[in-house]
């Protein structure tokens, strides 16, 4: 939750928070905003590099043609996060390393005929078929 003071902080995780809640530029309420996975992804940032200094901001935004989400974006992008909106909520996640493969290589995302297997049992299939 804010503080009654406003304190200076280079934290990407008070940055994007402060940001979404601001009246003119985020115009973001308390419950469209998951403080709790916020602040896990920049904990895991500093854990995963170890040090403070990946999970800050240190950006000036000069233009005013920028919208809430590309400077979320931004900030995001910057420790190695990625900015999420699910049900109204923000949060961040963060990208690092996995145990287990992300990507499926199989018979959907291979080209058609592309295989040489493929091909003996497409022969086989068709002279099979013209025999009969």
């Amino acid at each position: 939750m804010k503080s009654t003071e406003r304190v200076a902080s280079r934290n990407i995780a008070d940055l994007a928070i402060d940001l979404a809640l601001h009246p003119k530029i985020g115009r973001r309420v308390e419950s469209e905003i998951d403080f709790n996975r916020i602040y896990t992804a920049v904990d895991e940032v500093v854990e995963y590099f170890g040090s403070e200094k990946m999970a800050e901001f240190n950006y000036t935004l000069d233009s005013t043609n920028t919208s809430f989400e590309e400077i979320l974006r931004m900030m995001s992008a910057v420790t190695g996060c990625h900015d999420r909106r699910v049900n109204r909520k923000t949060y961040f996640e963060f990208e690092g390393p996995e145990s287990l493969p992300i990507l499926l290589f199989n018979h959907r995302n291979k080209k058609p005929l592309a295989s040489p297997s493929l091909h003996c049992c497409l022969w086989f299939a068709l002279r099979f078929c013209l025999k009969a």
